[in-house]
């Protein structure tokens, strides 16, 4: 069981996870620089994540993601346990402005991660698209990293949120690499008078 003394804020408003670290994997999220969860992942590829509730020690949830096979997701405290497809968790839905929201149905209601102009990523409830009720933010002090964000009243759903927000986060750093990788491919052939010119160290 969540200490929610532990959880808030002293605005009482936001639980603000601080990732110990400027990565997704095996790092601490930090309460005023007290660990609360844990993120234990077994590879560079991130293969196999556990979150660990570092209060009770207890597993939180756990992300499998597999090659050839649906990536799956697991939760301690719902559906007892059992592994799901990320995809049935995290449904894509076409928004009316165009973009691609991530649907997550819980018991508590249904709600969509989204990419923000302002926090990057952003949790909203499909009953409120203006306020935000989890979303990512910067941390530039003391280290370079960045927040989970949660408003108080989600609480109930924050073993939903905290790998949800993982897996996207993930995605977008995995497809960010890819675009700087296909840019680095292009600056070696450069245009000089019109015509093409390898670049690249002899």
């Amino acid at each position: 069981m969540e200490s929610k003394l532990t959880l808030v804020n002293p605005d009482n408003v936001t639980i603000r996870l601080v990732f110990s670290k400027n990565s997704t994997l095996n790092a601490n999220l930090l309460i005023n620089g007290q660990t609360r969860y844990t993120i234990s992942t077994t590879d560079p590829h991130a293969q196999k994540t556990k979150i660990i509730d570092a209060i009770t020690k207890e597993e939180v949830a756990r992300i499998r993601k597999r090659t050839f096979l649906s990536d799956k997701i697991s939760f301690a405290r719902r559906q007892g346990g059992a592994e799901q497809k990320v995809h049935d968790v995290l449904q894509d839905h076409k928004m009316d402005d165009g973009h691609t929201a991530h649907m997550i149905h819980t018991e508590q209601g249904d709600f969509y991660w989204k990419m923000h102009p302002v926090y990057r990523l952003a949790l909203f409830s499909i009953s409120d698209p203006a306020h935000p009720l989890a979303y990512r933010e910067s941390v530039s002090d003391p280290i370079i990293t960045f927040a989970l964000v949660i408003r108080r009243e989600c609480e109930e759903i924050t073993d939903y949120i905290i790998p949800t927000f993982l897996l996207l986060e993930q995605q977008m750093r995995m497809g960010e690499k890819q675009s700087d990788i296909a840019d680095g491919m292009i600056c070696e052939n450069r245009t000089l008078m019109g015509h093409y010119v390898d670049t690249r160290p002899s």
